[in-house]
């Protein structure tokens, strides 16, 4: 057995020796076109300056010249007032700014081109460089791979396992994979066809945390473990990956206590990638945001508030609602990052709701997309907006039906969430096409909170305040129990409020 661990060994060591190659062929490819591009962009930069000069010559030149014409047109309609010598003077100055005007647009056309040419070159090179880095992250994950499938026997029993350095291994592999999935989203491609499988690995949690800089999200003492289980939505790949570990036990007797340790983040390793333009969320996209859609909600009338409810829900009032567009989901993580740049959120995932986020933070995001994707005037609904938008024209406690097994359908609330958020849009729709307004995460509101009814606007608009100390969120949320998700059910937060509890999700106006 040992021998066969022996040849299969040497087989594997030219394999490392050629990832290393190619990892400094690519490391110096990387620098050249970092040195390329450090020039193009010096270049570049004189040339905009130059060309802002010749805009400037070009319009002074054009302002001389209309002058000259002018002067020399007035001098031709009263020849016979002005001498002759004089109407010469008068040509030539037209002759010398109509020629400097033309010289000014030659200069500053030659400018733009080379302008554009160096933009070019430099869209060109930098999608290179992100290419380049993509292979390099790529690389080190092969290596990684590489030295993974290389067996330690165990004494005596012809068993394969992997050790500790092995699991640190396959784990810094997961993070190579993430940070690789980061540059394919910039340098625009697209993963297909990925799998992957966790080997029987034994490791601390805190050596798993400390040297492989994974973060664990939670454990279980199922004491199962084995295949990456992953999950795909649109174009993005989600992986949740279990890997045994050992814990220190108080037991004497049982010195180790087996559990899992479970990481979920986006995920990438070896398969097949397709070219994508701009952006490899291109497909199925309204604004600028991945998988951001809304619905036309209809307007009309309904019952606001609950008899049901405390006296939050009450006096349940008549309420008449314009026409608006709704988003089909909460805003998620990916949307709120292509925004902001960042991820508050504490459970992490591309499809999950964001959250952490503070009713003012929302009002930033709100206002950056607004710059980003002008004329549509995002905004967050109006409380009156999101419960007549959540009843979709029903009168029960949820837009499903009474009872508990109706809220099952539809929500993620504390009796089905393990305590968690869960992708949007994994529930079934109310009929206007709107998901997981019951439950996941609250959602914020434009309202500021009062404590009743009484006195509320009955024709949508937001409920103003001018001393109010707390915002409408809605919904309820994956801690809640059914009787925190209803229709009706609200709360007030602090407009800084921010916890793993509540997101948002966007309205616009018709």
């Amino acid at each position: 057995m040992r021998k066969h661990s022996f040849t299969l060994i040497g087989i594997l060591i030219p394999l490392i020796l050629f990832s290393q190659i190619k990892q400094t062929e690519l490391q110096e490819q990387l620098e050249k076109i970092e040195n390329s591009l450090s020039s193009k962009k010096a270049e570049y930069q004189k040339v905009c300056l130059d060309y802002e000069e010749a805009r400037k010559k070009t319009a002074e030149s054009k302002l001389e010249y209309e002058t000259t014409k002018d002067n020399y047109q007035r001098g031709s309609n009263n020849v016979d007032l002005i001498p002759a010598e004089e109407m010469v003077k008068l040509l030539n100055k037209y002759k010398s700014a109509d020629q400097a005007y033309k010289n000014a647009q030659e200069s500053e056309e030659r400018l733009k081109i080379a302008k554009t040419k160096l933009f070019n070159d430099i869209k060109e090179l930098e999608k290179q460089k992100k290419n380049i880095k993509i292979d390099i992250l790529k690389n080190k994950a092969d290596k990684f791979d590489e030295e993974l499938t290389k067996p330690i026997w165990t004494e005596g029993y012809g068993e394969s396992v992997l050790d500790e350095d092995k699991t640190i291994k396959e784990c810094k592999r997961l993070a190579l994979e993430y940070a690789r999935r980061d540059a394919m989203d910039k340098g625009g491609k697209v993963l297909i066809e990925a799998v992957t499988e966790i080997k029987d690995f034994q490791i601390t949690r805190d050596e798993l945390k400390s040297k492989a800089k994974v973060q664990i999200i939670e454990q279980d003492n199922s004491g199962d473990y084995g295949k990456v289980k992953q999950e795909i939505v649109g174009n993005v790949m989600k992986f949740s990956v279990k890997v045994r570990v050992k814990l220190q036990s108080a037991t004497k007797y049982n010195p180790y206590r087996a559990q899992i340790a479970e990481m979920k983040g986006e995920r990438i390793s070896s398969g097949s990638y397709i070219d994508a333009e701009d952006s490899y969320l291109e497909d199925n996209i309204e604004g600028p945001l991945p998988d951001m859609t809304f619905v036309p909600i209809p307007g009309g009338s309904f019952m606001m508030g609950s008899n049901d409810g405390d006296s939050r829900e009450k006096p349940v009032h008549r309420v008449t609602i314009k026409p608006f567009k709704m988003q089909t989901t909460e805003v998620t993580q990916a949307q709120w990052k292509a925004v902001m740049g960042n991820n508050p959120s504490h459970f992490k995932g591309y499809n999950l709701p964001v959250e952490k986020v503070s009713w003012n933070d929302c009002q930033k995001f709100i206002r950056k997309l607004n710059q980003l994707d002008p004329g549509k005037g995002y905004r967050l609904p109006t409380e009156a907006e999101w419960e007549y938008a959540c009843r979709a024209g029903t009168t029960t406690k949820y837009y499903s039906g009474n009872n508990e097994s109706d809220l099952k359908r539809v929500a993620w609330y504390v009796g089905n969430s393990g305590i968690k958020t869960h992708p949007v849009g994994s529930k079934e729709p109310n009929t206007w096409g709107l998901y997981d307004t019951h439950g996941n995460v609250y959602e914020w509101c434009e309202d500021w909170y009062y404590n009743s009814y009484n006195g509320a606007p009955t024709d949508g608009r937001a409920w103003t305040s001018s001393s109010g100390s707390s915002r409408v969120p809605r919904g309820g949320c994956w801690s809640n129990y059914q009787n925190g998700c209803r229709s009706a059910a609200r709360r007030g937060f602090v407009p800084d409020y921010r916890n793993n509890d509540t997101g948002f999700r966007l309205a616009r106006s018709l």
